[in-house]
């Protein structure tokens, strides 16, 4: 199977408007929050292909952002016939080998063992709960400097009940 490709598409129009179609058309693509309006508000959109077709999308959100400076959240969505073929995890691994100077956070449901599993194998670290929601940082090998950065205080700003599970 061909590796997948993740192409920045952050100034191309038509590919962002085919990437919130697939939000919409996708059975069982689940998005948090406004589906559109979260690549309105992405600072990197990539396309995911393989074999020159769109088989996803990942986009990094302008999570929160302080006198510390940036927190990305990351947004990824497959379509179904990716699923369990190793391309979340690859999609992962690719970002966070990215030059990205921002803190990237990602958000699971706690009963999304995928996710979960993804996320621990490619490196992430779960810094806090909220709810039913697992919040991780992404990039596990930056947790002593985003502890510096204050980011476990940009965590209790930005989410309404957090348990924080590690300490400073």
């Amino acid at each position: 199977m061909k590796k997948i490709e993740l192409r920045d598409v952050s100034e191309d129009f038509d590919a962002v408007i085919n990437i919130q179609n697939m939000m919409s058309d996708e059975e069982g693509l689940e998005m948090y929050r406004n589906k559109g309006q979260r690549t309105q508000l992405a600072r990197y959109i990539y396309e995911v292909r393989r074999n020159n077709q769109v088989v996803g999308f990942a986009y990094l959100i302008n999570d929160f952002q302080d006198e510390t400076g940036n927190f990305l959240g990351l947004d990824i969505g497959l379509k179904n016939k990716e699923i369990g073929k190793g391309t979340g995890t690859e999609i992962l691994k690719q970002i966070i080998n990215g030059d990205y100077k921002e803190f990237i956070l990602g958000e699971t449901k706690k009963d999304n063992e995928r996710a979960n599993k993804i996320i621990n194998k490619t490196g992430g670290i779960l810094v806090a709960e909220n709810k039913n929601i697992n919040i991780y940082l992404l990039q596990g090998n930056r947790l002593e400097e985003f502890i510096a950065a204050n980011g476990l205080e940009v965590i209790t700003q930005r989410f309404s009940d957090p348990k924080i599970l590690i300490k400073k």
